[in-house]
């Protein structure tokens, strides 16, 4: 099953979840932005579901920051 969402969509909603993290818009924007496009390419082909890639984001933050 593929997902009929853009990129411009999906990081509206991602920003969503990290500001509902407590991590506001400006953490997404932390990480690279091959970050945001290859976990939305595995969205996009179905391999992965939107929780699993908002969880994929979230991880990739953390372990950003942890690295700080």
């Amino acid at each position: 099953m593929t997902i009929e969402l853009s990129l411009g969509e999906f990081e509206q909603r991602i920003a969503k979840v990290f500001e509902r993290e407590g991590y506001g818009y400006e953490g997404l924007l932390t990480l690279p932005a091959a970050e945001m496009e290859t976990v939305f390419g595995k969205l996009r082909s179905g391999s992965i579901s939107f929780n699993q890639a908002a969880g994929k984001m979230l991880d990739r933050y953390r372990v950003a920051q942890d690295r700080l």
